[in-house]
């Protein structure tokens, strides 16, 4: 057997406890079903993308190129599922290159 245990306990990014607690929001507190066995999160949307935040933290992972999260923060649509770009194309099916809507 590898390093990890079979007695690993389930651990949560996304709480519902906590989220709740935070901000009074009622949310299901179902195990999303399309995460792997031993994650505990609960059923979510994913609205971020990669290269569309501004904050320019060192450590980040998710902001590559500066200058496209700055391009895809001028075509933010305040409206849309997603922080950029639409998902959801005009028949209904993601759009390419628009990644996963479930987290």
């Amino acid at each position: 057997m590898s390093g990890l245990s079979a007695n690993r306990s389930t651990t949560r990014c996304i709480d519902p406890a906590v989220i709740q607690r935070l901000w009074s929001i009622p949310m299901s507190v179902a195990k999303d079903p399309g995460q792997r066995p031993h994650c505990g999160c609960a059923v979510s949307k994913d609205i971020g993308v990669n290269d569309t935040c501004l904050h320019g933290c060192r450590y980040c992972y998710a902001t590559v190129d500066h200058a496209l999260a700055q391009r895809r923060h001028a075509e933010h649509d305040p409206h849309a599922e997603a922080l950029w770009g639409h998902p959801e194309g005009p028949l209904g099916r993601r759009e390419r290159g628009q990644g996963r809507l479930c987290g």
